[in-house]
């Protein structure tokens, strides 16, 4: 990030920003964030000093504090956008913005990263994180704290090449709701059920719908009924029973289950 000074050059009403003409060849995108100076966007042709920083090729961000530092190690030198490749990490970042408008990170590259996360992160949080997209005619890319499968190039798992309890997260498709959860598609050969209490109502206050993109572990498998049970929590690695003993447990434990009703409400939430 570097220091300028500038003069809001266009007020930004649908997001409470504005722009800042700081001398680039773009004028900088300031939102005000809860522990910024400025809480309401500045009049027009104001004065305003901040701090910039790169999200994009032709998109700069700007902040009224200084962003959070990524903590150097060896050269200090930032990796090139051009050089890196979806599917790397984990690389340390640190959270520099989180807003309803998206969460950015330092991951020591020379732009800002778009994270996608599903639960709540503050300014300044350190976390590890993975590579999944590069756009290079913008400049952008795209990290997650998880690593996600790559499905565009994998065909669909089956139930034995499934493993279980893994700490590799999986991106789904909500397809279909019912009265026992969630069930989603995951790259898989069949679709994963997510029960209500494995649903992260912090990070869906208001519950799931048919087309929402969620990232799921797998928590249970029962190959004989070619069920998936599915969890947005990462399983402990002491909660982790082998696919046969858990199909075991739920012969003698648990009936099969009903046939869902059709219908495209919401998902329960927990209690």
């Amino acid at each position: 990030t570097e220091r300028r000074t500038g003069r809001v050059c266009a007020i930004l009403p649908g997001y409470g920003g504005a722009l800042v003409d700081v001398g680039l060849e773009v004028p900088a995108f300031w939102l005000p964030e809860p522990h910024s100076t400025y809480q309401v966007a500045p009049e027009l042709g104001s004065a305003m000093e901040v701090f910039c920083a790169r999200h994009a090729r032709y998109e700069v961000r700007a902040f009224s504090e200084q962003p959070p530092a990524l903590l150097q190690r060896g050269t200090g030198a930032r990796f090139r956008l051009e050089s890196l490749h979806p599917g790397e990490g984990p690389f340390r970042a640190v959270v520099v913005t989180s807003s309803a408008h998206g969460t950015l990170v330092d991951f020591n590259c020379e732009i800002l990263g778009e994270l996608r996360t599903e639960r709540p992160l503050a300014r300044g949080d350190e976390l590890r994180v993975y590579l999944i997209a590069v756009d290079p005619l913008t400049g952008s890319c795209v990290v997650s704290a998880n690593k996600v499968q790559d499905k565009s190039s994998a065909p669909p798992l089956s139930l034995e090449e499934l493993n279980q309890g893994e700490e590799v997260a999986h991106r789904g498709i909500v397809k279909r709701i019912t009265d026992h959860g969630a069930f989603v598609d995951f790259n898989c050969e069949v679709h994963g059920l997510l029960g209500p209490f494995d649903i992260d109502i912090d990070a869906w206050p208001d519950g799931l719908l048919i087309g929402h993109e969620v990232t799921v572990y797998v928590t249970s498998m029962d190959l004989e009924k070619r069920l998936v049970r599915l969890s947005m929590f990462q399983p402990r690695p002491s909660q982790q029973p082998s696919a046969s003993r858990a199909s075991q447990q739920r012969r003698s434990t648990r009936r099969a289950l009903p046939e869902p009703r059709s219908g495209q409400g919401r998902a329960r939430q927990r209690a």
